[in-house]
């Protein structure tokens, strides 16, 4: 009767482990030995666990791009190795072919109950995740990119240009210059007191549309409430002139023009918040020849 009982309870255990796991193989690393486990309880011998290995990555069956990764997971002296010093699970992420085309595994090794130094047999356990993982990797995208965007106006915030100067310094010396156009909204105070917060939004979101339809999307960002950037990477100090004066030729078409600009350019700047600087240095005299003109719009 116990006999009875512990059949059912393996075959139990078994049906439950491949609702989880396609494929379950118990690896005896200590003479690259392997035995796939079906699902019913019965074993298949086969002779060499690395030929295994190789005939997956042979035939085609493992992604072009993760076979480099793949191959050296499964290298046989660094698996016997890790489980010397280790019990611990250790697992690894591939897109194996299927009918279907290739989809996305995990893979996962750990040392089983009859593991000993003398004989170190493992199992190892692969289990579709395609789903799962596609679905996170498309979350940690969004994440990523509306971490790096303003909400409001779509262009990219302050962390992105954070980004961008830390990355500057790699590509410093591979470039015909940059140059940075610092753009501050007129008026933004005056707009919010009198058409109240949903008004100055609707001219920030205004401002950032003539800046994107002036200069696209690659490199326009909002740093604050009302400050502006737009960054210029790989370009000449004439190519940047003029961009800039063409933008400033359509503010001056407005009535009452929408924003202060001021740029600057330099081949090559030791740091990006310096170029910035120079930039916003011309924008504040922009700015002040602004006020002159109209006195109301004072903070």
């Amino acid at each position: 009767m116990n006999c009875m009982n512990n059949e059912a309870l393996l075959e139990d255990s078994l049906r439950m482990l491949f609702t989880i796991y396609q494929t379950i193989l118990k690896i005896n690393l200590t003479d690259d030995t392997y035995e796939e486990i079906g699902e019913n309880g019965e074993f298949g011998y086969f002779q060499r666990m690395s030929q295994w290995v190789r005939g997956m990555a042979k035939a085609g069956m493992i992604h072009e791009e993760d076979l480099e990764e793949y191959l050296a997971f499964m290298e046989m002296g660094l698996l016997k190795e890790h489980f010397q010093n280790s019990s611990e699970c250790i697992s690894c992420r591939y897109r194996l072919l299927t009918e279907e085309g290739f989809r996305w595994v995990s893979m996962e090794l750990r040392p089983s109950v009859e593991y000993t130094d003398d004989a170190q047999i493992v199992m190892l356990y692969i289990r579709d995740i395609h789903d799962a993982y596609v679905e996170e990797q498309q979350h940690q995208k969004e994440l990523e990119y509306y971490s790096s965007r303003d909400r409001l106006t779509g262009c990219w915030n302050r962390f992105y240009y954070s980004d961008f100067c830390t990355s500057y310094q790699e590509r410093r010396n591979r470039t015909s210059g940059y140059g940075i156009m610092a753009a501050d909204i007129n008026g933004l105070k005056y707009t919010n007191d009198r058409y109240g917060h949903e008004g100055g939004d609707r001219l920030i979101v205004s401002f950032a549309q003539m800046l994107v339809d002036s200069f696209g999307t690659k490199g326009c960002c909002r740093i604050s409430g009302d400050e502006f950037i737009v960054l210029f990477e790989d370009m000449s100090e004439p190519e940047v002139r003029q961009r800039v004066e063409t933008f400033a030729e359509r503010l001056q078409q407005q009535d009452i023009p929408m924003a202060a600009i001021g740029y600057a350019w330099e081949l090559r700047p030791l740091h990006m918040n310096d170029l910035l600087k120079a930039a916003e240095t011309a924008m504040y005299l922009d700015k002040q020849n602004f006020y002159r003109q109209h006195q109301k719009y004072l903070r």
